[in-house]
């Protein structure tokens, strides 16, 4: 053997051993704080927000570690892991956990308070559930002048292509085709929408819960129910139905 093959034979070695030494002082350091991050409200989540959750420096308002997910289509409450490197903790350092979750650019759910990352045991904590709550982004009657809109789920269960269910919303009227013609005025406050509805009295064989679905509209308008409105996609909730409706 030459010392060329010698010397590239020592390298290959060393950056072997570098590398796996690195591998066990990162496995050895890091730790992981797993969780779920939850809202309480009966709205789906869009396709492509984000879900963030930051391990935060309190003493010097920096970020100690964070994790940013993407939503595929997934609902509530959606599983989180914050990979820190706990050699880097001070113990004279306060520290704490936020979440939130971003649609379209603009943060929609947040923490009503961040959490404490020391136990009392002075240890950061493993694992933690959040429920967040509504930021303050309220609805006006302007953001839904002039949209008309298809159904696209009811209670989870996705809408027949065809015949297609309308939603349509004129300056303070709002008018829907599921299988009756169904109309009257509403009013818009702290995101819940109310109505007095008009209808016409046929009744729907096919599809299969279809009446079901159109009763379920008519009494969340009637009585009172929640909207969230995420770029072309609006989701009308109450205590015991969703209904989404999509441009």
């Amino acid at each position: 053997m030459n010392k060329k093959t010698l010397r590239s034979i020592i390298i290959l070695v060393v950056a072997i051993v570098a590398y796996f030494g690195a591998v066990l002082w990162l496995s050895r350091n890091n730790s992981e704080l797993k969780g779920t991050v939850s809202y309480r409200e009966r709205i789906a989540l869009p396709s492509g927000s984000q879900v963030k959750v930051q391990i935060r420096d309190v003493s010097k308002g920096e970020i100690f570690a964070e994790t940013s997910i993407t939503t595929k289509g997934e609902n509530v409450p959606i599983p989180f892991t914050v990979i820190y490197d706990a050699s880097k903790i001070d113990p004279s350092t306060a520290y704490d956990v936020v979440a939130q979750i971003i649609v379209d650019g603009k943060e929609r759910w947040t923490v009503g308070a961040p959490e404490p990352f020391m136990g009392e045991d002075s240890q950061p904590i493993a694992e933690i559930d959040f429920m967040l709550v509504a930021s303050d982004q309220e609805l006006s009657i302007f953001d839904l002048d002039g949209k008309r809109l298809k159904m696209v789920s009811f209670n989870g269960n996705a809408a027949p292509a065809e015949p297609a269910y309308t939603l349509e919303f004129n300056n303070t009227l709002v008018s829907a085709v599921i299988c009756n013609n169904i109309a009257g005025d509403f009013t818009l406050s702290d995101n819940t929408i109310q109505a007095l509805l008009t209808t016409t009295e046929k009744i729907c064989t096919i599809p299969d819960g279809i009446m079901e679905a159109e009763e379920a509209f008519k009494a969340m308008l009637s009585s009172g129910a929640t909207l969230f409105l995420a770029g072309d996609t609006l989701t009308i909730s109450d205590s015991e139905n969703i209904m989404v409706f999509a441009q």
